[in-house]
């Protein structure tokens, strides 16, 4: 297994001991066995174990990802309910004006 030799202001993924999930984080300091950290998305700072550190997991192309907050999870969906009802709108009146000329057309041959 390879080792990390972190240093204050590093990056990494931590496990979040709440959610048993690992979160972004910045280094703080390094201790004997263990690391403590400030989680990027709460600004809860822990003293986390080695084992449950890793490095920034990178894209192929070299982006680091990033886990959304749960404020930009809610507007994403918000943002994408919005959109869809837009959407649903415009099919409606698509199929009125569809209607409306099946209508006209109707009329044009009796």
């Amino acid at each position: 297994m390879l080792t990390v030799d972190w240093k204050p202001g590093d990056k990494c993924q931590a496990l979040n001991p709440d959610t048993n999930q690992f979160n972004e984080a910045e280094v703080l300091c390094k201790g004997d066995g263990y690391l403590q950290i400030k989680y990027i998305d709460t600004g809860i700072i822990a003293n986390i174990l080695l084992s449950n550190v890793r490095k920034m997991k990178k894209r192929r192309w070299g982006e680091v990802t990033t886990t959304p907050t749960p404020v930009e999870v809610k507007k994403t969906a918000i943002d994408k309910r919005k959109k869809e009802k837009e959407e649903n709108k415009t099919e409606s009146k698509r199929q009125a004006e569809m209607e409306q000329a099946k209508e006209l057309e109707k009329k044009n041959w009796l």
